[in-house]
């Protein structure tokens, strides 16, 4: 029997659409694997779908590897159908933390410090 008949309710294509938008949105998974997902949810083997796209098998299967260098035309070719297209994100805020980062003391906020005026709080308060 074909892997690709197996019975999937309208549903769980929506529900494969689901997860392939919130990983894409969340930048957690690549672009190979959301390939790999988008032929998974055509239900079409590897040569049904890059014949689709009009792009090789073989450039189809580099992409889904991770080992091709894809333009961003093909994979644009790819993705369109999903109604995706290659973009620029911002990346993710990275936390580098330096040995000289380690060595500098906190800086004092502005709204915490206490005002400088000679005298102290006691006697301030007292006049």
């Amino acid at each position: 029997m074909d892997k690709r008949l197996k019975h999937r309710t309208h549903e769980q294509d929506l529900a494969l659409r689901d997860e392939l938008h919130q990983a894409l949105a969340a930048q957690s998974i690549s672009i190979g694997d959301a390939v790999k997902l988008m032929q998974r949810i055509s239900r079409l083997t590897q040569p049904e779908f890059a014949k689709h796209r009009g792009i090789s098998t073989a450039a189809l299967r580099q992409i889904i590897s991770g080992t091709g260098n894809p333009t961003v035309e093909t994979i644009n070719k790819v993705v369109s159908i999903f109604g995706l297209e290659v973009g620029l994100v911002p990346k993710r805020p990275r936390i580098r933390i330096t040995h000289s980062d380690k060595a500098k003391p906190e800086p004092i906020k502005p709204e915490v410090a206490a005002p400088v005026t000679g005298r102290t709080k006691n006697k301030a308060s007292s006049d």
